[in-house]
């Protein structure tokens, strides 16, 4: 990397002056030998200010050297002393935040650690909040803490959108009543809610280079996507975190859906969900 002359004038200043102490002093008795009402700098005199100027020197590196253990002992990894299961199993867990922190994405594998960060998430929202939803259950169970999250943001002024990806397995009469149930209780709480049959959904060509999970999308900044093993869960198992602009850009599903015409809005396309569900009017 290519340093700037004022950079580097800056880092090097104590050097820079000693040098340039250095030049005057020997200049002042060249000028002094020539203009004799000049008188020359004794002997004594120019050890003095060497001495002076060497002392600032080394003042300076001590503060430096001090600067430096205070860092070491905020940034540089400690000695791991009373090693356990459970002492290394936190080490490993606060490694992988640190260097999640510095590339702008984390990405957490167990069920109690995601729904904690996707509390924290939902909670740090200031104007946005857009969900996409495999699952139907889990409101009133797994996921009751982060609804109730949710009904919070909206209280705050949040707006939040979810849409709902409609699987096969929600035509059977038991998931029917259910999901018409909850998108009925959403909406009057006040969140904007969409759907879309998931075989509607390879109309998209985003969809079919890039297949979409359980997303969420946080006032347009910070994107979660489930990477559980498992496809359809009542609950996120595994998920990433991401702030990075680019993968946040790359990832985001919510343009591409909101204006591929296949998403519908509830309740004022109600008829032709009820329709797909093979409910009788």
């Amino acid at each position: 990397m290519k340093v700037k002359p004022l950079q580097w004038i800056t880092k090097n200043w104590q050097s820079l002056l000693l040098i340039l102490t250095t030049i005057v002093i020997l200049s002042y008795n060249v000028i002094a030998t020539y203009v004799s009402s000049v008188q020359k700098l004794s002997v004594e005199t120019k050890i003095d200010v060497m001495l002076a100027l060497l002392a600032a020197y080394a003042l300076n590196v001590a503060i430096k050297l001090n600067a430096f253990e205070d860092f070491k002992e905020i940034h540089l990894p400690k000695p791991r002393k009373n090693s356990s299961e459970f002492t290394n199993e936190t080490y490993k867990f606060i490694d992988s935040l640190e260097n999640g922190m510095q590339d702008e994405a984390i990405e957490l594998n167990n069920r109690h650690d995601s729904m904690a960060t996707l509390l924290r998430l939902i909670d740090s929202a200031d104007k946005t909040y857009d969900a996409m939803n495999y699952y139907l259950g889990g409101w009133k169970t797994g996921m009751k803490e982060f609804f109730e999250a949710n009904l919070g943001a909206i209280q705050r002024g949040v707006r939040i959108r979810r849409c709902f990806i409609l699987r096969e397995e929600f035509r059977s009469s038991e998931l029917v009543t259910q999901l018409l149930d909850e998108m009925e209780k959403q909406t009057k709480l006040g969140m904007q809610i969409f759907f879309v049959p998931e075989t509607e959904l390879q109309r998209i060509p985003y969809y079919r280079k890039t297949p979409l999970r359980g997303t969420g999308l946080y006032d347009g900044k910070i994107l979660s996507y489930d990477t559980s093993i498992v496809r359809h869960s009542e609950t996120p198992v595994g998920i990433r975190i991401t702030w990075n602009e680019k993968e946040v850009k790359d990832k985001n599903p919510f343009p591409h859906l909101f204006s591929s015409g296949v998403v519908k809005s509830y309740p004022k396309d109600k008829n032709e969900l009820t329709e797909w569900l093979g409910v009788k009017s």
